[in-house]
């Protein structure tokens, strides 16, 4: 029997071997992490690695005042020949805009035509500069293929734009757009000139109520909305704005209070997800009876079929969020984070309550700081067996705590009974290093 080796391999299998085996490009790339490295092992390697364009469509860097990276990234985008691009820089601009830096952003410039995805993390006079370093007429760069884009910089010693930004003006294949302002609120969306109404996705970070609607406004084909970090301000709103088209809304911030602002103003008659205080800010307050009052007034004024919510549930009682809850009898996946309170859901969870709790509810997930109790698991295990006999699929309670009460030999012979009944259950703590226990028919 004749024995194939990799070397024998047909030098188009090889090169998608290799486009397939590369790791995710790393935010900072070097000649040890990057396709340069197989074209070490052998002079075929060599040659198929640097025959192959699509192992140097992406280009990652945070040391742009380096004479080295501005070598490297001639060679990388030469290597790439005509394919699109992403690029991917972070910037902090300690040094100022010195010749080396400006013979970078000169030469990723010089190929802006071919960008599909842009993330610039530096600060906005970096992001205002790009056009000089192609034109000193400040025209927009020519980008008929971007897609996506990311800039911003969350620095508190920026200076105020003079003028607003058009860097990205011409751009007519724009659909995802993210931001990050600056601390201060020195630059805003109403500085940035971009084709709003082409914009299906859009995440900001740091953004006043009154850039988000300004936003929401001006990109009315949006599909999804996401923020990080709402900024406490007062809104001036009070006509009602209805983006019809928005599908998936998340709010994200320290203070209800802000979310609740936005949404009084907000009609979404097409919401399907919505998300109030997740991903990355722990939610100070909680909302109260109030805040279900108002969530309700806009659930019935926006008259939505929302299927999938994510709230912050630290400062809810289990009453408060069983209670709210009721107000969404459409919901079939739930995620709640920074709860503990898992033995008081018995109402979220047991049949009885499917005809006004959750009646439809397919996946439930907890995020919590810390481990359950081990009379936690006993109450967990009643209620999810008892919701197993109607919709329930997909349960999952995972912990950002080091170790923790993990379950016992009877809770997870039972766990494992209850996958039986096609009920897929992941549990443990997400920290690193840890194992998730997973149980599945």
């Amino acid at each position: 029997m004749s024995q194939t080796t990799i070397s024998s391999l047909p030098v188009e299998l090889l090169a998608e071997i290799f486009a397939q085996s590369l790791p995710q490009a790393p935010f900072d790339l070097r000649l040890s992490n990057s396709a340069f490295h197989l074209a070490r092992v052998s002079r075929l390697w060599r040659d198929v690695a640097l025959s192959t364009p699509n192992l140097w469509t992406t280009f990652c860097t945070k040391r742009t005042n380096d004479e080295r990276v501005v070598t490297l990234v001639k060679k990388w985008i030469s290597l790439a020949q005509d394919m699109p691009l992403t690029i991917r820089v972070v910037d902090s601009l300690d040094d100022g805009l010195t010749r080396v830096r400006m013979a970078f952003y000169t030469e990723i410039c010089r190929h802006s035509t071919r960008w599909r995805s842009l993330t610039l993390l530096a600060p906005y006079s970096v992001i205002s500069w790009l056009p000089f370093a192609l034109s000193p007429t400040r025209k927009p760069l020519p980008l008929p293929m971007l897609e996506e884009l990311a800039i911003g910089y969350a620095s508190s010693s920026q200076e105020r734009p003079a003028t607003e930004i058009s860097t990205f003006a011409v751009a007519p294949c724009l659909r995802k757009f993210d931001i990050t302002l600056d601390f201060h609120g020195y630059t805003s969306p109403f500085l940035l000139v971009v084709p709003w109404t082409r914009l299906l996705v859009f995440s900001g970070s740091f953004m006043a109520i009154s850039e988000c609607l300004f936003v929401i406004r001006e990109a009315s084909n949006l599909l999804e909305f996401r923020t990080r970090d709402l900024a406490i301000n007062a809104i001036q709103e009070t006509a009602a704005i209805e983006p019809r088209e928005l599908r998936v809304l998340e709010l994200d911030g320290s203070y209800t209070n802000i979310f609740l602002q936005l949404l009084s103003v907000l009609t979404l008659p097409n919401l399907t997800e919505l998300h109030l205080g997740t991903a990355q800010e722990a939610t100070i307050e909680g909302l109260g009876e109030l805040g279900w009052i108002l969530l309700e007034t806009f659930l019935a004024r926006s008259a939505c079929t929302i299927r999938e919510l994510h709230i912050c549930a630290r400062m809810l009682s289990a009453e408060e969020l069983v209670s709210g809850l009721q107000l969404l009898p459409s919901v079939e996946h739930l995620e709640v984070l920074r709860f503990t309170e898992y033995g008081d859901l018995w109402p979220l969870l047991h049949p009885n309550a499917a005809p006004t709790v959750l009646p439809r509810l397919r996946t439930l997930i907890f995020r919590s700081p810390s481990s359950p109790h081990r009379k936690t698991y006993e109450s967990l295990l009643s209620m999810l067996f008892a919701r197993s006999t109607t919709s329930l699929r997909h349960f999952e309670l995972t912990w950002t705590q080091l170790g923790g009460i993990f379950p016992d030999e009877d809770v997870r012979a039972r766990l494992q009974e209850l996958s039986k009944r096609c009920v897929r259950v992941l549990l443990g703590s997400v920290a690193p290093e840890e194992d998730l226990f997973r149980f599945s028919s």
